[in-house]
Parts: structure tokens; C-alpha cells; sequence
């Protein structure tokens, strides 16, 4: 945790709002039957111990974003991802009980696809997700072999 103590250091000088992107596929595992679909629980327990350590430390994170990993064609299907979201979000309220101080939940960062967006936040419903990301990567993925250093 050394290096998440010199970053949020550098934070508190500059004044940057954090954003803190979490790993959503810990303890899940790669379908057998469809390449790219991850199946299983997410396992909250490294999420909790990083979210209790950033608190025991006083370091103010503004929002956390529940990743998947969908650069890297990463999936999982629709109604798995909104009931980890909403797991995530509960987990971020119990460590976090003063709405004043809590951080925000954001939806999963990606390409945009509206319909796919529109379904989310409908069936989600309000209160689960405070806003989501939009990522832009004009070179592609990071696992594209077409880029050259």
C-alpha cells in the first residue's frame, strides 16, 4: 500500500478529485462455453480491505467505478453486471454510512451504446449508479497489437 500512500500524498497537494477504478471479475472465472464471458460471484473482500484501508488512512476518494475490464473484451452478461453493481453499491454504503462523505458509484466505463446504457440504468433504477464514464481510446484497446511504439 506504499504506492496508494505517495499517490493519495500527491493527490492532497495538487488537490485532484479521485476517481478509483475496482476490479469487478475477482473471483470469477472464464465460461467454458462462450470465450470472453467471465461467470461467478465477485468476491468483495479485496474491495473491502483497500476501501478500509483508504478510510483508516483519511484519504478522500470523490467516486469509485466498478470495472469489468471491457477494453479487453471482457463480459459479463447484463443481469449479472447490475446485480454486482448493486452488491458494489451497498458495500460502498456500509463503509461509508454518511451520505455527506460517501463516494460516488459509477457505472462501467467503455465504449458508449446507448441501448446497452439505457437498459442499465432503467433496470438498475435510481440510486444505484451516480453517473457513469465514458472512455475514449483513439489508438483502440490496450491489448491491440497494431500499435507501434
Amino acid at each position: 500500500m506504499k504506492r496508494w500512500d505517495e499517490l493519495n500524498n500527491l493527490f492532497n497537494q495538487i488537490g485532484a478529485k479521485v476517481t478509483f477504478g475496482l476490479n469487478a471479475l475477482i473471483g470469477r472465472r472464464e465460461s467454458t462455453t462462450k470465450k470472453g464471458l467471465w461467470v461467478g460471484d465477485w468476491q468483495s473482500q479485496n474491495a473491502r480491505e483497500f476501501m478500509n484501508y483508504t478510510i483508516s488512512k483519511g484519504y478522500k476518494i470523490d467516486s469509485y467505478e466498478f470495472e469489468v475490464g471491457l477494453l479487453q473484451g471482457l463480459k459479463l452478461n447484463n443481469m449479472e453486471k447490475m446485480l454486482q453493481h448493486l452488491r458494489f453499491k451497498n458495500l460502498v454504503k456500509e463503509l461509508h454510512p454518511d451520505t455527506k462523505t460517501q463516494p460516488k458509484v459509477l457505472g462501467p466505463g467503455g465504449f458508449y451504446d446507448d441501448k446497452w446504457f439505457n437498459t442499465f440504468l432503467e433496470v438498475l433504477g435510481q440510486g444505484v449508479v451516480d453517473g457513469t464514464s465514458h472512455h475514449i481510446y483513439n489508438l483502440g484497446p490496450s491489448i491491440c497489437i497494431c500499435i507501434k511504439d
